[in-house]
């Protein structure tokens, strides 16, 4: 017999599956290979700071102790403080930090026992370099003692401390100290320690030390010149003197955001019904209208014991929320007149539940009624109803008018210019007049939106120039002053009517401090007597 031979082959899948296996393989050897890149240019960059770093402390260790310092620094001398140096093809920073150190075993600051602060010098050294985006550095820090007994280097003790809002201590913040009033002129950073603390021994005495503190993402606190503009600064810059201890307190802390938005007032507008006809009304059951009025239906000479009417939909396009119902009735003795909410669910109209109008139920008897806590997602659309009874037919009560009053969707406003200052002051003027540190003249844009980054933690006030823009604040969400906690996001919502000379804006509080809404509010004098109600941000 003849043997058949198959020929072997790869089908469309082996491929596929095959080249997978490829690409997991060398995405693995590429990694690998990357991190070895990254490692054998690490080592080399590491071995070459090491080698800057260490040249530059054995230079420190041959120079006499009276010399150590650096250009602008505490203390001075011609050392540079930020240095660049290129060594086997890589770029390096150096930097060297000297400073005097007040040693804990003889006493600290005023507690010395000889009064000498500036007992020794401690020297830092770092060499930074970048690599693959991220930087890289190491550093070293040895102390320097003077032969002998130590000494006294001049001058007293600069000491700044950092605080948060909370009054808790900042770590790692960034203290600049600044002085062209000695020389050479002094121009240091250093960082702050677990205490929120710099210590600067061996100050030179002398007026002018301008402190700047910043650390990335947080305020900034400093010092600040005596001039035209602010006669008498809040902090001024500091005064060191002889054997002396100055210190000085800077509050930082997270910088945080606020977006303003502005609008045209939400319009009220009202549903009302007078009973001239009955074009108001969908549907009625024994009574009548006639001469302005809803009485029972007068039959025989005698009322009928009870009848009620509906009103017609009450809905509007742009409703933006609910505000009161109410009406004007007779009821004599004997006789009533409640007044229920009904709402429509998507099949029928039924009375809106307790549990968002109290008492709707039983039936109101009481004007007005307050329906700003219906949604209108839920209640978009309303009828009432008026249940008349008597118990003397011979009488009834009648229905004068009814009106149902609510508010349509604000209109964002473009383009308003304001004026948002906080309540941190950093002096006063000739006049004696507070310097505000935040005052800004802002705008909203197009949409009527303005967002506000890196903002300080404050307390801050929106005021507008109805003169200028034609509008007052006739409500703003929440009530001014707004404060804003240290890296928060807030937002500031606000409603403009047009300006008139004179308008007054109430804000309406419990004792807790919480906003209340449907507050009645009267304002009244002779001749002027207005009653309004708050709205939802208790205004």
């Amino acid at each position: 017999m003849q043997a058949t031979r198959t020929k072997a082959g790869f089908t469309m899948v082996d491929v596929i599956v095959a080249i997978a296996l490829l690409v997991v393989v060398f995405t693995a050897i590429s990694g690998a290979f990357k991190s070895i890149l990254g490692l054998t240019f690490y080592n080399k960059a590491k071995i070459s700071a090491l080698s800057i770093m260490n040249n530059e402390m054995e230079l420190l260790r041959n120079m006499s102790y009276d010399s150590i310092g650096t250009q602008g620094g505490i203390p001075a001398g011609n050392i540079p403080q930020t240095e660049t140096v290129t060594l086997n093809g890589i770029t390096y920073t150096k930097r060297v930090l000297v400073q005097y150190v007040d040693d804990a075993k003889d006493g600290l600051e005023n507690n010395d026992q000889n009064g000498i602060t500036t007992d020794y010098k401690r020297v830092k050294v770092e060499v930074s370099w970048d690599q693959f985006g991220s930087t890289k550095k190491v550093f070293a820090v040895s102390n320097f003692t003077p032969k002998g007994m130590e000494t006294t280097a001049g001058g007293g003790t600069l000491i700044v401390n950092v605080l948060d809002a909370s009054a808790a201590p900042v770590i790692g913040a960034s203290v600049t100290v600044e002085n062209t009033n000695v020389s050479p002129a002094i121009s240091v950073t250093t960082f702050t320690n677990s205490d929120g603390k710099v210590m600067f021994p061996g100050s030179p005495a002398a007026t002018g030390y301008k402190i700047t503190v910043t650390k990335s993402g947080y305020s900034t606190a400093r010092t600040y010149d005596a001039d035209s503009s602010n006669p008498n600064p809040s902090p001024g810059h500091l005064t060191v003197i002889e054997g002396e201890t100055t210190v000085a307190t800077f509050q930082i802390d997270e910088l945080g955001a606020k977006t303003i938005r502005t609008y045209k007032q939400a319009q009220t507008v009202s549903w009302e019904d007078t009973f001239s006809n009955t074009a108001y009304i969908s549907s009625s059951a024994s009574t009548t209208v006639a001469s302005g009025k809803v009485e029972l239906l007068l039959s025989g000479g005698i009322y009928e014991s009870n009848g009620y009417l509906y009103s017609t939909n009450i809905e509007h396009s742009s409703l933006y929320r609910w505000k009161k119902l109410s009406w004007n009735d007779m009821t004599p003795a004997g006789t009533s007149i409640r007044y229920k909410v009904y709402y429509y669910d998507g099949a029928s109209f039924v009375p809106v539940p307790d549990s968002d109008l109290p008492g709707n139920a039983a039936g109101f008897t009481s004007s007005p009624v307050f329906l700003s806590r219906l949604a209108t997602s839920t209640y978009s659309i309303l009828r009432i109803a008026g249940f008349l009874s008597t118990n003397d037919t011979m009488t009834t009560p009648s229905l004068l008018d009814w009106k149902v009053e609510y508010d349509i969707t604000p209109v964002t406003l473009p383009n308003l210019a304001f004026t948002m200052t906080g309540t941190k002051t950093i002096g006063t003027d000739a006049s004696g007049d507070p310097i505000y540190k935040y005052s800004q003249n802002l705008q909203t844009d197009g949409s009527g939106e303005l967002a506000i980054s890196s903002l300080e933690w404050d307390t801050y006030t929106i005021t507008v120039d109805g003169d200028a823009t034609g509008y007052d604040i006739a409500e703003s969400c929440y009530p001014q002053p707004l404060s804003l906690a240290p890296g928060t996001s807030t937002t500031t919502r606000l409603y403009l009517t047009p300006h008139t000379t004179n308008s007054l804006l109430v804000a309406v509080r419990n004792t807790s401090g919480a906003l209340l809404e449907n507050v009645s509010v009267r304002l009244y004098k002779s001749g002027v007597d207005m009653t309004q109600y708050t709205s939802s941000c208790g205004q």
